[in-house]
């Protein structure tokens, strides 16, 4: 569930960007402290917008009790929001990306746009189930020729 307070004092505190959701949760996550016990989480969201509801690649923040930190969607004024992580990062893992200058979202390194990850297309599936109210076949995507999953950070 959405902390807006907590996501709006933590947005007041970098420089949030439009369409740069992973860098403002990663940069929120790195930033404050309170945060270093959960994760940087990259995944899908399903924001009601206008009463649409569509799946998104999104970034967030994940404490440990479950709630999220999320300034993006904070700052937009979106508080009907569902969550679905595909890829989780300790602080650590996290701050690492951000040391050596990683591009976000960094699913993306994991081939097929992130999709050969197989917790990610989960993750996929279910926001598109909980956009439309339907139950979605689900293909695996196969990966690509090459990927090795072990040599990627934050591989579970």
């Amino acid at each position: 569930m959405l902390d807006v307070e907590r996501s709006l004092a933590a947005a007041q505190n970098i420089e949030v960007e439009k369409k740069a959701c992973w860098s403002n949760a990663l940069s929120a996550f790195l930033f404050h402290k309170e945060f270093h016990k959960g994760w940087y989480v990259e995944g899908w969201a399903v924001p009601t917008i206008k009463s649409i509801r569509l799946p998104l690649e999104h970034g967030w923040v994940e404490l440990e009790n479950g709630s999220v930190i999320d300034p993006t969607f904070a700052v937009l004024g979106h508080r009907n929001i569902e969550y679905f992580p595909g890829l989780k990062l300790t602080y650590e893992e996290a701050f690492s990306l951000a040391r050596k200058g990683a591009k976000l979202p960094h699913i993306r390194s994991y081939g097929s746009g992130g999709m050969a990850y197989l917790p990610y297309q989960e993750a996929y599936w279910l926001s598109l189930q909980a956009a439309t109210g339907k139950e979605w076949r689900k293909e695996r995507i196969k990966p690509e020729k090459g990927y090795h999953p072990e040599f990627n950070v934050g591989a579970r």
